[in-house]
């Protein structure tokens, strides 16, 4: 029995030095992504170091949440934003054709929205911008050229918008009458909650962003900024028609 143990010790130990020499011959271990943001900074060049704002990195973190900040579930996000703004229609009315609900009362509008803005449009739902230009997706205007209404900004689909095959009626029109029967307040307020739900920090990045810029022009006031800041041109004159005539000089 002892020379059985001793055995099974002398191949564990065998198998443990040929991994350790295998590890080093293959260039030591794996530097961790803190370890290796440390030596990348430790090796920066003195002026790069030199020319980095730390108020300018702090708003770069903030912009760009950590991992933690985005591990968000698309199918639940809809809830909270209800919680926050009650008054938005739910549009829940349509008949689930999967489960054979006559009503589904969790596809709402705005799980729907949610789904069009990450899965059909690509789009991040961290910031504003991409929030707005969803929201005009869903408005429309009127072509000069045929009269018919077409979106504002990019075109939706039916084949591809989110129920499209699960919702009886099709939700697309009720869902347009809904975001356009929104004031122009309360569609700013959800791209806010929506913003700020999926991205918390971006809120305290645009309040750090607009001190910064603020404190940068008080202490260095641009030279040509004896009108305030602003460029007004200079009122017309007798003859500036005749500037116009090819060959004509400036007066």
């Amino acid at each position: 029995m002892a020379r059985w143990l001793n055995r099974i010790i002398t191949f564990t130990c065998t198998m443990a030095i040929v991994a350790l020499l295998s590890a080093l011959a293959h260039g030591g271990y794996a530097a961790t992504p803190r370890q290796a943001a440390t030596t990348a900074s430790s090796t920066a060049s003195p002026a790069a170091s030199s020319t980095a704002s730390p108020t300018g990195d702090r708003i770069a973190q903030l912009l760009l949440p950590n991992r933690i900040q985005t591990r968000y579930r698309i199918n639940d996000m809809w809830r909270l934003v209800y919680q926050e703004m009650p008054e938005l229609p739910l549009e829940n009315q349509y008949a689930n054709l999967e489960t054979g609900e006559e009503a589904d009362e969790d596809f709402t509008l705005l799980r729907r929205l949610i789904r069009y803005h990450v899965y059909v449009q690509n789009r991040p739902p961290l910031f504003r911008l991409d929030w707005k230009l969803t929201l005009a997706d869903y408005l429309t205007v009127t072509d000069r050229n045929t009269g018919q209404p077409i979106s504002a900004n990019e075109r939706i689909t039916y084949g591809t918008y989110p129920g499209a095959n699960v919702l009886d009626p099709h939700p697309l029109n009720g869902d347009r009458a809904a975001i356009a029967s929104l004031s122009r307040e309360q569609r700013d307020r959800l791209v806010e909650v929506l913003t700020t739900l999926f991205n918390p920090t971006y809120p305290t990045a645009v309040e750090a962003q607009a001190a910064f810029e603020a404190e940068a022009r008080a202490v260095e006031p641009s030279p040509d900024d004896s009108d305030g800041g602003r460029n007004i041109p200079r009122q017309p004159q007798p003859g500036d028609a005749d500037l116009l005539i090819p060959g004509s000089s400036p007066r």
